[in-house]
């Protein structure tokens, strides 16, 4: 009895760490292990032990093994090890917040590796529609800083949903706040800029063509 305790105990404490490693929340693990959205919390916070069915598609879900769980083994067992790594390609594409730049060509200057459990698990997206540009301009300041690098999301390319986009407005390269105005007639969109020194202004839909989603950024600090 104290041993299976002891083991109880083992299984909770790894299952923090790896959610720690992952960077994610007990109730995306929950929901990504199929097992309902207050799984992991009932285990963690409510004593509830799982059965060995359950924690299974927890270790699958997690990246690792029910032995590392259990404390059979000291390994951490961690199963997405090489084929857990995608490269991100890196355009040569200047993203303006500020006077912008006509895309010619995008040219890849070189990748970023990331987790591709992470981005996945935590970003929510399919890492073969992404791309990391670098930002231009001081426009989306502060949330964005000429220098900073950002991931676009080619595969989410609607205004509708109100987001920091990478767009050409008919004019220029940029990455703005995008909202679509309901009912417009013709249909047009505003680009908005956190820096509150830029004016935003208002655009026909049908002259804009959004390159995709921001949905990441690395800044040197």
């Amino acid at each position: 009895m104290v041993c299976r305790a002891m083991t109880f105990e083992t299984q909770k404490r790894r299952v923090r760490q790896r959610l720690d490693e992952l960077g994610m929340n007990m109730k995306r693990a929950s929901l990504e292990a199929g097992l309902g959205e207050t799984f992991v919390r009932d285990m963690l916070e409510r004593d509830r032990e799982p059965s060995a069915t359950k924690l299974y598609h927890l270790a699958n879900a997690l990246g690792t093994t029910v032995s590392w769980f259990i404390g059979e083994t000291d390994d951490r067992g961690i199963t997405r090890t090489a084929d857990d790594r995608v490269d991100i390609p890196e355009l040569d594409v200047r993203l303006s917040a500020g006077p912008g730049s006509i895309i010619e060509q995008d040219n890849q200057i070189g990748s970023w590796q990331f987790s591709k459990a992470y981005l996945q698990n935590e970003l929510r997206v399919n890492v073969e529609t992404l791309a990391v540009v670098e930002v231009k301009g001081d426009s989306m300041h502060p949330t964005l800083q000429s220098g900073d690098r950002v991931i676009i999301d080619h595969s989410d390319r609607n205004p509708s949903r109100p987001g920091i986009y990478a767009i050409w407005d008919g004019d220029a390269t940029v990455v703005k706040r995008v909202e679509k105005i309901p009912y417009s007639d013709p249909p047009q969109i505003v680009l908005i800029s956190d820096n509150k020194s830029h004016n935003q202004y208002t655009v026909d839909a049908d002259v804009v063509n959004v390159i995709g989603r921001v949905i990441w950024f690395a800044r040197r600090i």
